[in-house]
């Protein structure tokens, strides 16, 4: 893995850690690189079978689903058949964190999605199409010139590379 890998990585543990310390029963997570589309919030709000899913992606580009699909207004709601990558965001429950952080005893050890089998361990996945949220840019980050201005002079440079060393 590549260190923004970790880092990522790394950052969700950090999530779902803070999901479990402070009994959150359910969190929207999106990376910076997503927004939600003008008619996210009212998608989240109606009332359907899937939103208290364990695993409610809203963003993925990688996965195996189900060619049976779930009709809601005009989205389609599919069920996971396999493991998936490139989630930009999605809707966790503290159930899932918890199982996360259990068999990854809070440890980056794999890529950010995901860290176990959700299959094996009988963790729901659905994914809706069309998204509910846009990619910016895929696989850049949306707060990459923020982070250029604060990062200009070698020195400074160097010294986050020893502390992203040290600390990871």
């Amino acid at each position: 893995m590549r260190g923004t890998e970790i880092a990522n990585a790394y950052g969700h543990i950090k999530i779902y850690k803070y999901i479990i310390k402070n009994k959150i029963p359910r969190a929207i997570i999106f990376e910076d690189d997503v927004w939600p589309k003008n008619n996210f919030v009212n998608f989240y709000n109606k009332n359907f079978k899937y939103k208290y899913t364990d695993l409610l992606v809203f963003a993925s580009n990688t996965g195996y689903i189900e060619k049976q699909e779930t009709n809601f207004y005009q989205y389609k709601i599919h069920k996971y058949i396999s493991h998936f990558n490139g989630t930009g965001a999605y809707s966790i429950n503290l159930k899932t964190c918890k199982k996360i952080i259990k068999d990854t005893n809070g440890n980056v050890g794999n890529v950010a999605d995901w860290p176990i089998n959700f299959i094996e361990n009988n963790i729901e996945l659905v994914l809706i199409l069309p998204p509910v949220v846009k990619l910016i840019k895929q696989n850049s980050s949306y707060l990459q010139k923020d982070r250029n201005k604060l990062i200009k002079d070698y020195s400074i440079k160097k010294l986050f590379l020893i502390l992203f060393l040290i600390f990871y």
